[in-house]
């Protein structure tokens, strides 16, 4: 069992004293789940982490309560383990600090990295000096009216409840193993599976295409978050304008009046499910449900509005000149609540096409299918990803199908990562973990190609269940896997298939002009002459393959007339034919190349294998 000492723990952020309070935070965030009478927590409390330097005020993390009350704890990391004046002036900075900036508090725990000791013959011990310090300061707090208690968490106290909350020694494992999951380990892990990878990666060749963007919305990455901001902006601003401009009217009929209080009570609900936290989970059918109901109550007050105004105003009040006469001669805005419904409609039917995009289920899915057919490009779009988010300081481990042969694919997965045998199945998952609440960004774990294990149907049999089963209790893990088509009844079982959701890489479709340039580039081929239409060119593998069969043969730029598979095909087969009668010495108008593959494919097709 590794040794758990606060001063030999892992440095965060520059140091020790930053690890320390980043461990106290992980610690205090897991309580609740032990039974721990001296720490219950009512359901629906919310856990709060301050981060970055005089950024806390007073606080580190807190729970809030439902009823509004504030548990809090602040950490103190004293590279002299004695409570001395200057040990006191930061407790008593911290505790004004809180109460200041948290008047809720009602329970305020400081976690000091060291034992204290006892009553002596000489005098005082620490415990006496806290237990003085704490009621001179209650006292003081409770003539200002604010009551609340004080604790204190030693060293033991720490490490009894880090010992509780971590029954799978992950968290242990990261904080107090120095020699795993740093910044240079987790490089290393990722530069070797990029050479792994081959030939199905050239960064020279990284085309932004839509697989790469459901990768990031999975990831939950800024670019994505920003997306989401901005629906949610626009939704909030129409929201206020409808309180504004319809809600308070008091001119409304009986009529109008319910189905407003209607929409009113679905707009509520739409922002708080917009509100909430991207990666929390959501019903999305009844959410779709949910706005599908908004979005025709809004239609049916659009048209109420609208007999309105014609109604009252005649034929011609539906109109810009109608709206800039009323609004300059007598400042008078009859169409506003028209305009306003219409404005919401609008929105409503962008955000309802949102919600139904896999963009925004992906971030709120603990578990990803990014399927596809052969040479599209899935392998090139994983490491892609995890390469870029690596550059941001979120956490990611790539493995192949290739890589998992007879034994559980967690024990394949240690032994990858060059973990001693003595690291067990919830440690394994419980460091990656805690490493990834550190980071404040969820671990992303890439199985590239589940139908390259040789053997394959285990996935569907006994290990993909499994894997997910033990991930799932993990909330800060996701596992992101790779699928070809053809095979994705081979390895996923009907019901297991439903937790994931699933994203179909379609290759360069809609950037293939970009992906040609840039292939013909890397080639060092002439681009073509005439834009390629052929849906063939959407495939990555069939660019490699073009452009490996004009290059083999000497041309510069690809012949004018017909480019289909056919022509790729026999182009290919004319240079491999070519090289391979160099080497054994044929003569290549024999085509023995052209006639191994095509009795090979009548074998296969009699065989029916693939």
């Amino acid at each position: 069992m590794l040794e758990i000492n606060f001063q030999q723990i892992r440095p965060y952020n520059g140091g020790l004293r930053e690890a320390f309070e980043e461990l106290c935070c992980q610690i205090f965030h897991r309580l609740p789940n032990i039974s721990d009478r001296n720490f219950k927590l009512l359901n629906d409390s919310q856990f709060q982490r301050f981060r970055g330097a005089g950024g806390d005020g007073g606080v580190e993390a807190l729970w809030i309560l439902p009823n509004g009350d504030k548990w809090a704890i602040q950490s103190k990391y004293f590279e002299r383990d004695k409570l001395e004046i200057s040990q006191f002036k930061q407790l008593n900075t911290s505790l004004n600090a809180a109460v200041k900036n948290h008047p809720e508090l009602t329970q305020y725990i400081f976690c000091i990295s060291f034992n204290f000791t006892g009553r002596t013959g000489r005098g005082e011990g620490e415990i006496d000096k806290l237990e003085e310090w704490k009621k001179k300061k209650l006292q003081e707090l409770a003539s200002k009216n604010i009551h609340l208690s004080i604790e204190f968490w030693s060293e033991s106290v720490l490490r009894d409840y880090l010992l509780a909350v971590d029954s799978g020694g992950g968290l242990r494992r990261y904080w107090f193993d120095r020699e795993v999951m740093t910044n240079n380990w987790l490089q290393q892990r990722l530069n070797d599976a990029e050479v792994q990878a081959g030939k199905r990666y050239f960064p020279q060749l990284s085309v932004n295409v839509r697989a790469f963007d459901a990768l990031n919305a999975f990831a939950y990455q800024d670019n994505w978050k920003e997306k989401n901001e901005r629906y949610f902006q626009e939704f909030t601003d129409i929201f206020q304008r409808w309180n504004s401009h319809v809600k308070v009217d008091n001119d409304l009929s009986e009529n109008s009046g319910r189905i407003v209080e209607t929409i009113t009570n679905q707009l509520i609900y739409l922002k708080d499910i917009l509100s909430k936290d991207c990666q929390s989970y959501i019903d999305a059918q009844k959410v779709s449900l949910q706005v599908s109901s908004l979005v025709e109550n809004t239609r049916q007050t659009e048209k109420i509005f609208l007999n309105a105004l014609l109604e009252e105003h005649g034929k011609n009040a539906d109109t810009p000149g109608f709206r800039q006469f009323e609004a300059e001669y007598n400042c008078h805005f009859p169409a506003a609540k028209l305009d306003t419904t219409r404005d919401l409609l609008k929105c409503l039917e962008k955000i309802f096409e949102w919600i139904n995009t896999r963009e925004f289920l992906l971030p709120r899915s603990q578990f990803m299918l990014l399927r596809g057919c052969a040479g599209v490009g899935k392998t090139h779009a994983i490491v892609d990803h995890a390469l870029h988010i690596n550059q941001k300081q979120q956490i990611c481990l790539i493995f192949y199908g290739e890589d998992f042969t007879g034994g559980e694919p967690w024990k394949i997965i240690i032994n990858k990562l060059g973990f001693s045998g003595n690291i067990n199945r919830d440690e394994l998952w419980g460091m990656i973990d805690a490493a990834a609440e550190a980071t404040e960004k969820s671990a992303i774990i890439y199985i590239d190609a589940l139908n390259e294990s040789p053997e394959r149907r285990k996935w569907k049999i006994s290990w993909l269940a499994p894997l997910v089963q033990q991930i799932t209790h993990f909330p800060r893990l996701k596992l992101c896997v790779s699928c070809r088509d053809t095979y994705l009844d081979e390895v996923f079982d009907e019901n297991l298939r439903k937790k994931f959701i699933e994203f179909e890489h379609n290759g360069f479709f809609g950037r293939e002009f970009d992906a040609i340039k840039q292939f013909f580039e890397f080639y060092k081929l002439d681009p073509p002459a005439t834009p390629l239409l052929q849906s063939e060119f959407t495939n990555p593998l069939f660019l490699h393959l073009i452009c490996q069969g004009i290059k083999g043969l000497g041309f510069s730029s690809i012949p004018l007339g017909s480019v289909g598979f056919t022509y790729v095909l026999r182009l290919l087969l004319e240079e491999k034919n070519k090289r391979i009668a160099e080497v054994c010495r044929y003569d290549k108008r024999d085509e023995n190349v052209t006639q191994a593959v095509n009795a090979l494919a009548t074998k296969m097709a009699e065989s029916k294998t693939r």
